[in-house]
């Protein structure tokens, strides 16, 4: 109900997410080799299977340290795309693509993130909704479009045998400013001053029991622990 994101750029969104770490105005810390000192969520989960998925080129997003350090070679982005090519629909191709490969009696980790909900929202088909020029409308229209790629992943998630112990998050990777205008306001130091989109799921329902909605503030630094404790 109250989740607050970890940073601005999609960078401190990862640093927040993955290694817990507060965002800070003036350093994208996995964006240097020192980095490499930080310990994150992919490495707790031992003897998993763990598999990252980008839609844009992690040089460019200054992540791939990060990237090496958790994955190692087990990671892939879109290339060759040409101009005109919706890239989630090809991120949730190559998540779908990569589903059975993963193992269905043992334990497994995949990370992947979308993009045409990210400013300034122009990222899906001409002939999947109209793009005016209130941002507000392309925002909605991106949303939509974001959740029907999901709904692919999502069905093809459910015909696996261990759907049933499978636990998914979904959360946004910073705020999402609906104006240029926005990037003027200065974050503090900490969290942001936006709300983000934090859900958990699970066909176990047998992981929630007795869980309440809170009325404090959670962000992106509580998902490590989160979801190590349901890995247990």
């Amino acid at each position: 109900k109250n989740g607050y994101s970890g940073g601005y750029p999609t960078v401190r969104g990862t640093m927040a997410t993955y290694l817990g770490f507060p965002s800070h105005p003036n350093r994208d810390l996995p964006s240097f080799y020192s980095s490499n000192h930080f310990t994150g969520i992919p490495e707790y989960l031992k003897n998993y299977h763990k598999f990252y998925i980008t839609v844009s080129n992690p040089i460019f997003d200054h992540t791939l340290p990060f990237v090496e350090r958790f994955y190692g070679n087990n990671w892939s982005f879109p290339q060759n795309v040409t101009d005109g090519t919706i890239i989630d629909s090809v991120g949730i191709d190559m998540v779908i693509s990569h589903l059975p490969k993963l193992p269905t009696d043992s334990s497994w980790f995949i990370a992947f993130n979308t993009i045409t909900s990210h400013i300034p929202f122009f990222e899906y088909p001409d002939d999947f909704a109209p793009k005016p020029d209130d941002a507000m409308v392309r925002y909605y229209n991106a949303i939509r479009y974001t959740d029907k790629q999901l709904g692919r992943f999502f069905e093809k998630l459910s015909s696996r045998p261990d759907f049933e112990r499978t636990v998914i998050v979904v959360l946004g990777d910073h705020d999402t400013p609906v104006d240029s205008v926005d990037y003027a306001v200065p974050q503090p130091l900490g969290v942001s001053v936006s709300r983000i989109f934090m859900g958990i799921f699970s066909p176990d329902s047998n992981l929630f029991n007795g869980l309440t909605v809170r009325e404090d503030v959670a962000s992106q630094l509580d998902m490590g622990p989160t979801v190590m404790d349901l890995a247990q």
